[in-house]
């Protein structure tokens, strides 16, 4: 006998999601925010390192930490609370914030223009290697309209809900492959656009991207209903298994960096020692 799907309830829908995506969705939302308020209080009390986590790196600005302080709020609601208007009201408002400000500082960054309002009323002056401190980058604007793109998509319940899940998915994909290739930059010491013409993005600001990307990556495939269901057990274990091989590659990358780092040293420290050696020598000929 035939029977009919019944609607699935926000209640429902929370539990079938089960818990640990929405634990890894949970976390990520947290540890977004985070980021954005550690650099706030950074700025606030005047201890650079929250902001940049290297004095030798540079800062996030005010603008960023705040819209990522938004966003984690907001990906933390929809955890908990996919379904609820409160959530829907506040991630369509961080969504559009962030898209607005990210195409007005873009452009602005594109005309050489560096606007005040980014500072949030405080006091910041001074450059770094260049750089106008307090100032979100090109980069970080451009990363934060896709986030908001992905966000914003992901909320989408009409009939096209298919052609925004891939929006979102894609967005999402896009971002991570952003902060894959910034933070390799910054693992191998190397960060790109140090020095150069355009404000590079913070350590701080992509390591909160990934978290948001990680976030967005979860919410695409549970807003397509990729991950609802019996139906959709595969597609649940195949999304586990592609976040599994996310922190797998992760952990190599880092493991990759610490056995890079300890070579160099001891290339360095060994390099150092024939140099002396041979000076001591020529120091002993010229004194003979």
């Amino acid at each position: 006998m035939k029977t009919e799907d019944k609607p699935v309830k926000a209640t429902e829908r929370r539990t079938v999601l089960g818990s640990p995506l929405i634990s890894v969705l949970l976390a990520a939302g947290i540890g977004t925010a985070a980021f954005g308020l550690l650099a706030l209080l950074g700025w606030v009390l005047g201890w650079p390192l929250l902001t940049s986590f290297g004095a030798d790196l540079i800062p996030m600005a005010p603008s960023t930490a705040v819209l990522f302080l938004l966003n984690g709020v907001a990906v933390s609601l929809r955890a908990r609370t996919p379904l609820s208007g409160r959530a829907f009201r506040f991630s369509v408002m961080a969504g559009f914030l962030g898209i607005l400000v990210s195409l007005g500082v873009f452009m602005l960054s594109y005309l050489d223009i560096q606007w005040s309002g980014e500072h949030i009323g405080l006091n910041i002056t001074g450059t770094f290697q260049g750089s106008p401190r307090g100032h979100m980058s090109p980069v970080t604007a451009l990363v934060f309209l896709f986030a908001g793109l992905s966000f914003l998509a992901s909320l989408s319940r009409s009939a096209i809900r298919r052609g925004r899940a891939t929006l979102a998915l894609g967005a999402a994909v896009v971002l991570l492959g952003t902060c894959f290739i910034f933070l390799l930059a910054y693992l191998y010491g190397t960060p790109l656009l140090y020095g150069g013409a355009y404000i590079p993005p913070a350590l701080t600001t992509i390591l909160a991207f990934t978290m948001l990307g990680l976030a967005l990556l979860i919410l695409a495939g549970r807003e397509a209903g990729w991950l609802d269901g019996p139906r959709g057990a595969d597609s649940r274990t195949g999304f586990a298994l592609l976040l599994i091989f996310i922190f797998l590659a992760m952990g190599i990358i880092a493991a990759g960096y610490i056995i890079y780092r300890h070579y160099e040293k001891r290339f360095r420290t060994e390099a150092e020692h024939q140099l002396s050696a041979i000076a001591d020598l020529k120091v002993g000929e010229l004194v003979q």
